[in-house]
């Protein structure tokens, strides 16, 4: 890890996975799927991962049920074939729509396949339209009874079909029976279509008559008081921002008065921040009326829920972020005379999306935040729309019979409310809410800067010992930070603080800070959630966030000083001016320019010495005259490359003999560092370490090339939240691990690993990793796939080690993981596989058994470094 910390490396990915989150959890699925007007939506997850869950319950017979397709080609051999290959089609429906279903068992010679492509003929076309209607179901994987399942699944239109044929590129069957008597008559549904108002696609408003979604969202809109325009109006959205004559005698016949706010979270920032009114368009309504409310609302002499009806606000958008995506921030509001309030007024939104994560909506208010997050909490219960659904199935199973007598492929899966529910719950519970730092501490006090990395506020509760025990309370009741900012806290130290920390061997009490500071922890809760959560104090500040006082980053050096500096203002060039440099103090290098160094340099680092550089390296040797950088006296502290906007190019560079930095209250664990600054090598050797790791590389992009690592003292390679790639690449004698990433994608050729003392390969924390022609010799554990990880491996041999794979949840924040490994030889191998409950392991084609607790078993019990004599053999 390349954190900087105190000795305990296991902290320092918290600033990471805060990274992660801000710029991943716009939430990534392995399958991406546009809308709902494509596809199915049942293969949609919310990590990388595809963890293997229990297949849904209504599908558990088709494990047992005969098969409703056929296979048309009746050549013997084709057919075995077929049969082997294809997956079994059956029929599933409820009182809305239909499901075609298709299954298949794992099987160890399966070739996996992503998706089933679907043509079904409808019984009858119009004229000129093509005889079948393509759909392409995406599979997943489950488990039922130990066994995994590959399942498709894919909703059928509500209209009459005579057969369905499901292919692959390797086989293809028919459906030549389909059951159409869920559907209503013809002259029924023809019936309902001449009823209609004609609508045209510029129509704004809630369709009830042609949208199951829409009629949902009307009738939950109507249960709420929300009030909304009808589609039947016939009004296009011209006639709106126009205030056309008609749509102004409708307002007015309807008693409405509206508010038009183009972006409505530019509205609410400025606003709710109290820095001006906004500019609104007025509808039917005294702007007279309204702007005094915003201007007393700012000066500080109205509540944000004296001007708007916050229940109703946030009713709807919570309703917005389970039906939609929300890619359209216009907003109406109905000043309601009853209640004197802005209310939302529905005028039109893209329903039926898939969403991916919930905006911030800027609304700087405490009540309304509550009230929000209790509403999100409640729409992710999905009891409103299942009672909904329930309620109304003969209506919702007539709109899209009339539906889809034109559009076909728009269609209704509740899918799309299960999705979006994960959505909304994992707003209220991400996986990380907050930046702690400690900014100081002395034995009556101590500071925390507490950064609030969610939309919602959040309360600060108390101080505690590993979250068990209550310390203290902040310095004041209700004491909020919004979303986005930094509060610094100080909490005051009772008397007895000191007793909960003994020291055993030496039978005394009280704080000693490299051991007892990981004790702590700040409590805290989300506004409008119950529970409280906690999150460890990280011992420093963001490396970029570091004060003069605090730290060397924020100091540059007097270059004038180092006679061996080089400055070229005009080209923005640093260089070194001798080919042998001794360096014994800080050389800290600022941004803005390219540091240089040419074939034949050699830096000896020695104690009281390293480099810090916040400009890209561009150190290019040779094969004959590499650059060496090395410490005679073993102390010097290597180099810190952070915050380098351009790419690093190192070539034919040697690191040797290096230890890692350290300054205050923090130390950072690799000897060479690259923290926020792409780079890429080529040639390099790292080698006789005297700390823990050779290499960190973090919150970047790399290449690795050429490149040997060589009796490191703990892991070679260690890169958090990267993404890269390695080709030719060589590690031999490691005290812990070869590769070690979380939070990344990596991809690997070619590499040769030989005496890890722990995992050759090890991805944790939603890492993906792929690897091709591995060559892995007497390692500890060969590959290890951890904590949401997906692990794919083509061509690897295996040798003289004693676990060849390993795949498990080690941090309860996480899930399972998966390896998929094909054209694995492994030879004197103690142990092949231990594979955990959830996770899974496909080898050479072949799903592996799995058990309980294997973290129990790694990292020294039985199996990693310092591993014991008893070892776990495979069941035969």
């Amino acid at each position: 890890m390349n954190q900087p910390h105190f000795k305990n490396k296991e902290l320092y990915l918290i600033l990471g996975l805060i990274v992660l989150v801000i710029g991943l959890f716009a939430f990534k699925s392995k399958n991406s799927i546009k809308n709902n007007v494509s596809d199915s939506i049942f293969d949609h997850t919310l990590s990388y991962n595809n963890s293997f869950e229990q297949l849904p319950e209504p599908y558990e017979r088709f494990t047992r049920d005969e098969p409703i397709d056929i296979i048309l080609d009746s050549t013997q051999g084709r057919f075995e074939r077929i049969k082997a290959l294809k997956f079994d089609a059956h029929f599933f429906q409820n009182k809305i729509y239909r499901e075609v279903v298709l299954i298949k068992k794992a099987t160890p010679n399966d070739t996996l396949i992503e998706s089933i492509r679907l043509d079904i003929y409808p019984t009858e076309r119009k004229k000129g339209e093509r005889k079948y209607i393509t759909y392409s179901a995406n599979t997943i994987t489950y488990s039922h009874n130990g066994l995994n399942y590959y399942v498709a699944k894919q909703v059928l239109p509500n209209i009459e079909i005579a057969k369905i044929v499901p292919y692959t590129k390797n086989w293809q069957t028919a459906i030549p029976t389909i059951d159409n008597s869920i559907l209503s008559s013809k002259e029924v549904i023809q019936s309902r279509i001449k009823e209609q108002g004609k609508i045209d696609s510029l129509t704004i408003g809630l369709n009830t008559e042609t949208s199951a979604y829409e009629l949902l969202f009307a009738k939950t809109l109507g249960n709420n008081r929300i009030p909304y325009i009808s589609a039947g109006e016939n009004f296009k959205e011209t006639d709106v921002l126009k205030n056309s004559e008609s749509f102004n005698a409708y307002l007015k016949e309807k008693g409405l008065q509206l508010v038009y706010i183009e972006d409505d979270i530019s509205f609410w920032e400025s606003l709710t921040q109290r820095k001006s009114v906004p500019e609104v368009e007025y509808l039917n309504l005294d702007n007279l009326l309204i702007t005094p409310k915003f201007m007393v609302y700012i000066e500080g002499g109205h509540e944000f829920e004296e001007v708007f009806d916050i229940e109703k606000l946030a009713t709807y958008y919570s309703l917005l972020s389970l039906y939609s995506n929300r890619t359209n921030n216009s907003l109406y509001l109905n000043y309601n005379e009853k209640t004197g309030l802005l209310e939302p007024f529905h005028v039109t939104k893209d329903l039926g999306r898939l969403n991916t994560y919930i905006k911030n909506l800027k609304i700087q208010d405490i009540t309304f935040a509550e009230q929000y997050a209790q509403q999100l909490a409640q729409m992710a219960t999905l009891q409103d729309v299942q009672e909904l659904v329930s309620k109304n199935r003969r209506e919702l199973k007539e709109i899209l019979e009339v539906t889809h007598q034109n559009n076909p492929k728009n269609l209704f899966e509740m899918e799309l409310f299960q999705h979006n529910k994960l959505v909304l719950e994992k707003s209220l519970n991400p996986s990380t809410i907050t930046k702690m730092a400690l900014v100081r501490y002395d034995e009556n006090q101590i500071e925390v800067e507490i950064q609030n990395l969610t939309n919602f506020p959040l309360e600060v509760e108390e101080l505690s010992y590993k979250q068990e025990k209550f310390i203290t309370g902040p310095p004041i009741e209700n004491l909020i930070i919004m979303p986005s900012e930094k509060t610094k806290v100080v909490f005051s130290l009772p008397d007895s603080y000191d007793n909960l920390f003994v020291q055993k061997k030496k039978k005394t009490t009280g704080f000693v800070f490299e051991k007892d500071i990981f004790s702590l922890s700040v409590g805290y809760r989300l506004v409008g959630t119950f529970g409280v959560k906690y999150n460890e104090i990280t011992p420093f500040k963001d490396l970029d966030e570091l004060s003069e006082d605090d730290d060397l980053l924020r100091v540059n050096s007097d270059l004038s000083q180092f006679e061996f500096i080089a400055i070229d203002e005009e080209n923005k060039e640093i260089k070194f001016a001798s080919d042998s440099i001794v360096l014994s103090s800080p050389l800290l290098l600022p941004a803005g320019y390219v540091v240089n160094a040419k074939s034949g340099l050699q830096i000896d680092i020695k104690s009281g010495g390293k480099i810090i550089s916040k400009s890209p390296l561009n150190f290019q040797g040779s094969k004959e005259k590499p650059i060496k950088i090395h410490s005679s006296d073993r102390k010097g502290q290597g180099i810190f490359v952070v915050s380098a906007k351009e790419t690093s190019e190192l070539n034919y560079v040697e690191f040797d003999n290096l230890t890692n930095q350290t300054h205050g209250l923090w130390d950072l664990t690799g000897a060479v560092v690259f923290y926020e600054s792409p780079v890429n090598l080529d040639h390099v050797l790292i080698a006789d370490n005297s700390c823990e790791d050779g290499l960190n590389i973090i919150r970047t992009h790399f290449t690795m090339k050429n490149t040997t690592f060589r009796n490191t003292q703990s892991d070679a390679f260690d890169g958090d939240f990267v993404q890269g790639t390695l080709t030719n690449c060589t590690f031999e004698n490691l005290g812990n691990d070869a590769v070690d990433v979380s939070g990344s994608k990596l991809e690997m050729y070619d590499l040769k690993i030989i005496k890890a003392g722990d995992k050759a390969l090890s991805a944790g924390e939603d890492s993906v990793m792929k690897a091709e022609r591995i060559t892995i010799d007497q390692c500890e554990i060969a590959v290890a796939g951890k904590d949401l990880s997906i692990v794919e491996v083509q061509g690897a041999k295996i040798t003289n080690s004693k676990l060849g794979f390993t795949a498990f949840q080690k941090k309860p924040e996480f899930g399972a993981s998966n390896i998929t490994a094909d054209n694995v030889k492994m030879t004197q191998v103690e142990t092949e596989y231990l594979i955990e409950n959830k996770s899974s392991l496909l080898l050479n084609g072949e799903q592996a058994e799995t058990i309980e607790a294997v973290k129990e078993q790694m990292y020294g019990v039985e199996f990693g470094v310092d591993s014991k004599e008893t070892r776990v053999k495979k069941t035969q």
